[in-house]
């Protein structure tokens, strides 16, 4: 960084003025090709970043020169007093002629970069005054709104609420995963930010969309339980039991789970409501409806996106649910089960499990709390693993020690026939296979059982 750039960030018009007067370029750039007027306005240093503008250096290169040059990543003075939430700064700026609308490299325009650093009264000028679009999107097709959600910022999220209507706001707008507000609020964690979006209309879901969303929800029907009358119980069966059988019966009541979850009664109202349905329609040790967990999952609508498993159907609350866990977003997945959302996905027993979410993503400290919550660490994915077999092969040593301490099965055995120790070998994981040799002793298995010819 120049001298000249230096004193600009500084705010120190004198020096700036003497620097100009003995020759400065006000045109040199830094490492990442920010000019003295970027850095001025970074900092907000509106005197500065007049004094530049209207200095004889400026005006013998032209003033919309200098508003015009970018780093290089396209931001320009204006964006990096938008960011700042440097709004004296940012109407100069744009006095002098600054393009509000500019973008950078990525797309991203002023505005969304102030509505990403809960820049509210920023957003709001530009929005009012310069008349920048609220729905405009970045080359990833984020919005305004998104990236406020994105990045937990509250006061903007509850600005462009506010204003949706006369600033064309579109809640519903999808970037180019096929992911909206609401999964970006539930990615950085912030429930409030959730409770806001949904107060304003928004669905709290993560689901496919368009066509795809139709085929989503013809094959969730195909597979759900068929719909029949409530089984009548005698009057010494819980209510939190016959809660739970809505659950089985109707197989569309996640609440059902979240309340009896709350309550703190599962394995008994489970044990009860079994007395009184048929094998089909029983639950399991969770509550979740019982289904092999052997079975492969099958899947006949479009894959899922690439940060999530592919042939994953998940319906709109478990998906979120599924999300949020994965971000390690501990606040957003505990105030989705208040809500009883997302119920499903926490004691699913098959790869739509938030505990697989959690332990591919590292989240350790999702893990336990959603173990606390009632969530299994026996739900199996398409080849039959556990998440405690996941860990195993993929080598995180951090992650399996944590999953056997909460109860995890070493013993449990894949498609293949292999438990975890085997499968940390078949896939080189040596030091894996090591660690899990030794918890399983430290569990007091067997001796025969921890040789390299025994059984696990």
């Amino acid at each position: 960084m120049g001298v000249l750039s230096l004193a600009a960030a500084q705010g120190d018009v004198h020096l700036c003025q003497l620097l100009l007067e003995h020759g400065a370029d006000i045109s040199q750039r830094d490492a990442v090709g920010a000019t003295p007027l970027i850095h001025a306005a970074t900092q907000g240093a509106t005197a500065a970043v007049q004094l530049l503008l209207d200095s004889k250096a400026g005006a013998n290169l032209g003033r919309q020169w200098l508003l015009q040059q970018a780093t290089a990543g396209g931001e320009t003075a204006l964006m990096a007093a938008a960011k700042g939430g440097h709004l004296d700064t940012l109407k100069v700026l744009c006095s002098a002629g600054a393009d509000p609308a500019a973008a950078t490299a990525q797309g991203a325009t002023a505005l969304q970069l102030a509505a990403k650093h809960n820049r509210a009264a920023v957003v709001q000028h530009l929005a009012c005054q310069c008349g920048c679009s609220c729905s405009q999107a970045d080359s990833s097709g984020t919005t305004a709104l998104m990236a406020a959600a994105g990045a937990a910022a509250r006061e903007v999220v509850a600005l462009l609420l506010q204003h949706r209507q006369q600033w064309g706001v579109q809640l519903a707008a999808e970037d180019a995963a096929g992911d909206g507000a609401v999964v970006h609020a539930a990615r950085a964690g912030d429930a409030d930010v959730l409770h806001m979006l949904a107060t304003a209309g928004l669905p709290l879901t993560a689901c496919w969309h368009g066509s795809n969303a139709a085929r989503a929800d013809k094959h969730a029907t195909a597979h759900s339980l068929p719909a029949q009358p409530m089984a009548s119980f005698p009057p010494e069966v819980s209510p939190v039991a016959q809660q739970m059988s809505s659950l089985t019966v109707a197989a569309a009541a996640p609440a059902a789970v979240a309340t009896a979850m709350q309550c703190g009664h599962i394995c008994s109202a489970v044990a009860d409501v079994n007395k009184y349905l048929p094998v089909s329609h029983q639950l399991g040790n969770h509550g979740q409806p019982m289904s092999p967990i052997s079975r492969p999952a099958t899947c006949s609508c479009v894959q899922a996106p690439a940060r999530m498993l592919p042939g994953l159907c998940m319906d709109g609350g478990d998906a979120l649910m599924y999300v949020a866990a994965g971000a390690g977003s501990m606040g957003v997945v505990a105030w989705l089960l208040q809500q009883g959302i997302g119920c499903r996905c926490l004691v699913a027993q098959d790869q739509q499990s938030a505990v697989f979410a959690a332990v591919q993503q590292g989240q350790p400290g999702m893990v336990h709390f959603l173990v606390q919550q009632g969530a299994t660490l026996e739900a199996r994915d398409d080849r039959g693993r556990t998440p405690l077999a996941w860990a195993a092969a993929a080598g995180v040593n951090s992650m399996v020690r944590l999953l056997v301490q909460l109860g995890a099965d070493l013993l449990a055995t894949d498609a293949d026939g292999l438990v975890p120790r085997q499968l940390a070998h078949a896939k080189e994981q040596r030091l894996t296979a090591e660690l899990l040799t030794q918890l399983a002793r430290d569990k007091l298995l067997p001796p025969h059982a921890c040789t390299d010819g025994g059984s696990w």
